[in-house]
């Protein structure tokens, strides 16, 4: 949510979260929109932006190949808290 309003696709959560249509989006911003759908209000990029930054790194770590899941219910991927 954002403002009290639901959020609901990557379109209007780009609109919301940063004022941008997605296309305008920096490869961090993308990935933190990704990184959302998990637990939206926990890794919240207004509310919670320690939470989501760290958040960001770790999905750059598994998109670039640095960090992979460490099994298949891994939906946190703590074990890739460093970005490595």
């Amino acid at each position: 949510t954002m403002e009290g309003k639901s959020v609901i696709g990557v379109e209007a959560a780009a609109y919301a979260y940063y004022g941008k249509h997605v296309s305008q989006l920096s490869d961090d911003e993308f990935y933190g929109l990704i990184s959302m759908p998990i637990a939206p209000n926990y890794y919240h990029p207004v509310s919670n932006p320690e939470v989501h930054a760290k958040r960001v790194q770790r999905i750059k770590a598994i998109v670039s190949g640095q960090c992979a899941a460490s099994g298949w219910f891994d939906l946190t991927y703590e074990h890739c808290a460093s970005g490595a």
